[in-house]
């Protein structure tokens, strides 16, 4: 039904079907398993109960509807990262705080001899200003991130995100479709 929604509005349903595997195999990685109902517990019907009557066949399939529903917005939050802070951002405040875990990231200092890398400043030597450039797709969720990173600091700092392109929703979906594409649609 979800898929037939996306061809009406001229949306690739590659992308869905691409999303999915990749949530699929998120959570094979965690152990979860694949094929957890969606509804849990008293989320399905018996077929007698789905024959009792019309209205209770349109209560449920709008129940399993909204459920499915959730259950996809979900996973594309935790695809997504939704309500986490992007490991750019994270990785920035570590760096801009000085903290213990970036003794083994290695920093550009415009002041260093040409060529020249430096490991991360020593603890208390926290950057005031720094730029953060992706290679790759960047998110305006990432660099709303690593701005509020560097205005939450104190004493605030001056942060500049860069990425070689930056998607926007549509162009999103459309890598998704693209890769899901390439992939063979694992899916399905």
């Amino acid at each position: 039904m979800l898929e037939a929604k996306l061809k009406e509005s001229d949306i690739d349903p590659a992308a869905l079907r691409y999303a999915r595997a990749l949530r699929a195999a998120a959570e094979r990685a965690a152990g979860k398993g694949v094929g957890a109902s969606a509804g849990g517990a008293g989320g399905g019907m018996s077929g007698s109960d789905l024959l009792g009557s019309a209205p209770n066949l349109l209560d449920w399939a709008d129940k399993m509807t909204s459920q499915g529903i959730a259950s996809i917005t979900q996973g594309m939050k935790s695809l997504l990262g939704g309500g986490h802070k992007p490991a750019v951002a994270r990785a920035l405040e570590q760096l801009l705080d000085s903290k213990p875990e970036v003794e083994g990231y290695i920093t550009l200092d415009p002041r260093a001899p040409r060529g020249a890398t430096t490991p991360a400043p020593a603890a208390g030597r926290a950057f005031r200003e720094a730029i953060t450039f992706l290679v790759g797709g960047g998110s305006l969720h990432e660099q709303l991130s690593v701005k509020e990173v560097g205005a939450r600091l104190q004493p605030p700092r001056g942060v500049v995100y860069g990425a070689t392109e930056l998607l926007s929703g549509e162009g999103f979906v459309e890598q998704l479709a693209k890769l899901g594409a390439k992939a063979g649609n694992p899916a399905h």
